[in-house]
């Protein structure tokens, strides 16, 4: 409820605490009620609404830097300043999707621009995974169904990661191809 007058404000919850006394038998909880200034917004289902715009609270933004990091950290390895190591671990790429579409569907309805930009920015291994086009989350990992043969998979693996090493697990083995080389060249190893 919003007012500029204190008592107007005070009147109402006077009258609603004897309404729902009354009415339905029921208590208002005295740690849940503040008057506060409208300037400071009303926190509300996860967002600060404001008179002409609304923030997302910064509770859930840092829930969602938290999960990135924790996604950083499990599917890309900077140990050495030469290489970046970066795994494409399915179940748990699927996982990181849905919980980027998850609060980005949050996000939207809020004024988060720059805070999607920053966000981009600071967790900029994501642009190895996903495609993101406005609020769209397209993943980068999923393999076409119809490659019918292991030269045409090393062929589009060659084109989507061109400059790349790429290591194949084939049974017991691990081949990788040399992408920035003039002629692919591929090696083995027992692992």
């Amino acid at each position: 409820m919003l007012s500029d007058s204190r008592e107007e404000l005070l009147k109402w919850k006077d009258e609603i605490k004897t309404f729902i006394a009354e009415s339905l038998r029921l208590s208002l909880n005295e740690k849940r009620q503040s008057l506060q200034p409208v300037k400071n917004g009303i926190n509300f289902l996860g967002y600060i609404v404001r008179k002409d715009y609304m923030l997302v609270r910064r509770r859930v933004v840092n829930n969602l830097r938290e999960k990135l990091s924790y996604f950083e950290k499990e599917l890309v390895t900077n140990n050495n300043p030469s290489y970046v190591r970066v795994v494409y671990d399915y179940d748990l790429l699927e996982k990181l999707r849905a919980a980027l579409a998850s609060y980005f569907g949050h996000f939207r309805w809020a004024n988060t621009f720059r805070l999607k930009k920053s966000l981009l920015m600071r967790y900029s291994f994501l642009k190895w995974f996903f495609k993101i086009e406005g609020w769209k989350i397209i993943p980068k990992y999923k393999i076409p169904v119809k490659i019918p043969t292991l030269k045409l998979q090393y062929r589009y693996f060659k084109t989507k990661f061109a400059g790349d090493v790429i290591f194949f697990k084939k049974g017991k083995y691990y081949e990788f191809l040399a992408t920035n080389l003039k002629r692919d060249t591929f090696h083995s190893s027992i692992i």
